[in-house]
């Protein structure tokens, strides 16, 4: 979902936001591909469901929804003719029967026809909605798939799939039971069907005011020159205000990593290519700070996944721990990993993995906001602290949700610019 730049312009809808909602009729459309054709080796009636994705990176995607589908399922298309390899034609329609079936649905979002919706878009030469799905639901939990076998995580709900690549440029695949992605095919199977996975239909709301809200903190700095998820930043970020304000840096060592900082400490960026390394009389703090990436430095050796002695993947965590206890001398090594709540990050299978502690971008949140509130402390009132805190916010739930907020606000927007114009 949302791949490409249309989105990036502000004065577009992305097609695929009414994949969240209930039409005003209480049915279910779902928005797939740009003129509403599908694979030309199947027809409609041979498809199971539908997983909604986005690109997380790193091998790694998220699903966002499901559509199921049945016999009363039903596909648009403009009517693209799909030659066989022997020259006929399959799945042959016309668009004139495409605008008949989309009329005769009556397709309204808040009592605007999608077809008003969408025609203030700059560029609008697609389809509007692909095929009427039996249900459309949403995960309980974080759920992501992925292509690399060691990140597969059952308990994190990492399901690895298949060696194929997911990620493509178009981010769409396809998986049935007589080809090469027959394992693929039986593992997603298990995940549509798994009812412990999914929310109930009746979560997904019919498009009202009260389902959309805006989100103030999406205004901000990092997100008007797209680094909302630089880890670089952020982590500049860090030791900009750790280093410019000492007594932040104390109060923040206090509150969330536990540790007593001597006033003749030594930060560091980058020492060793550690993120953020503090060292005082009594402490060696190392700090790594991760966003969209998973863990790094991993190595083969003749096909496998290096290992340490203790039989886990050696990686950046037991290099940069192995410097501290070479450099550490009397001092008491203590390892953090910085980390949104949404991260599906398992650092078990590393190496070294139990020496670091998490802390969730929700705890770096809720302090940098109660410190900015009392003016009085050093640094409350620096105008990058409150940016900062904002670009922040996004990390702190459980999915990143921004873009998608972002796009359902649009639409609550373009219905309501359509109503005050008469379009009713």
């Amino acid at each position: 979902m949302f791949v490409g730049n249309y989105g990036l312009d502000k004065g577009n809808l992305p097609h695929e936001v009414i994949n969240f909602f209930r039409a005003d009729n209480g049915q279910f459309y779902v928005y797939i591909t740009p003129y509403g054709t599908i694979s030309p080796n199947m027809d409609i009636e041979d498809l199971k469901a539908i997983l909604f994705v986005h690109n997380v990176g790193n091998g790694l995607i998220e699903v966002v929804a499901k559509a199921e589908l049945d016999e009363s399922s039903t596909l648009f298309t403009q009517g693209i003719e799909v030659r066989l390899t022997d020259g006929s034609i399959k799945n042959k329609k016309k668009k004139e029967k495409y605008i008949a079936d989309m009329a005769k649905e009556n397709i309204q979002y808040g009592g605007i026809t999608i077809q008003d919706i969408h025609s203030k878009n700059n560029v609008d030469n697609e389809i509007h909605v692909t095929m009427k799905a039996k249900t459309i639901c949403f995960p309980k939990n974080p759920l992501f798939l992925t292509s690399k076998e060691e990140l597969e995580d059952m308990e994190q709900r990492i399901f690895y799939i298949s060696p194929k690549k997911i990620s493509n440029q178009s981010m769409k695949a396809y998986y049935d039971e007589n080809s090469d992605t027959a394992t693929g095919y039986k593992k997603l199977l298990d995940i549509i069907e798994n009812e412990q996975i999914w929310l109930s239909p009746d979560y997904v709301p019919n498009l009202r005011e009260a389902d959309i809200t805006n989100d103030e903190t999406s205004n901000n700095f990092f997100r008007i020159i797209g680094q909302q998820n630089n880890e670089l930043i952020f982590s500049n970020m860090f030791y900009y205000l750790f280093s410019q304000y000492p007594g932040l840096l104390q109060k923040f060592a206090s509150d969330i990593l536990d540790t007593e900082l001597s006033e003749n400490y030594i930060i560091d960026r980058e020492k060793h290519h550690m993120d953020l390394r503090l060292v005082d009389e009594r402490n060696y703090i190392i700090i790594e700070n991760k966003i969209k990436s998973l863990i790094n430095g991993t190595e083969k050796e003749s096909g496998e996944l290096k290992k340490e002695a203790d039989g886990k993947l050696a990686s950046q965590l037991s290099k940069y721990y192995k410097i501290a206890e070479e450099e550490k001398g009397k001092r008491k090594i203590k390892a953090f990993l910085f980390m949104p709540d949404y991260s599906p990050i398992d650092i078990s299978k590393y190496s070294c993995g139990d020496k670091y502690k998490i802390i969730r971008y929700k705890q770096i949140y809720d302090f940098f906001t109660a410190y900015m509130n009392n003016s009085d402390n050093p640094g409350a009132n620096d105008p990058y602290l409150s940016e900062f805190i904002k670009a922040l916010h996004k990390h702190t739930d459980n999915t990143d949700n921004e873009y998608r907020n972002e796009l359902m606000n649009r639409l609550k927007n373009r219905i309501e610019e359509c109503k005050f114009n008469g379009k009713e």
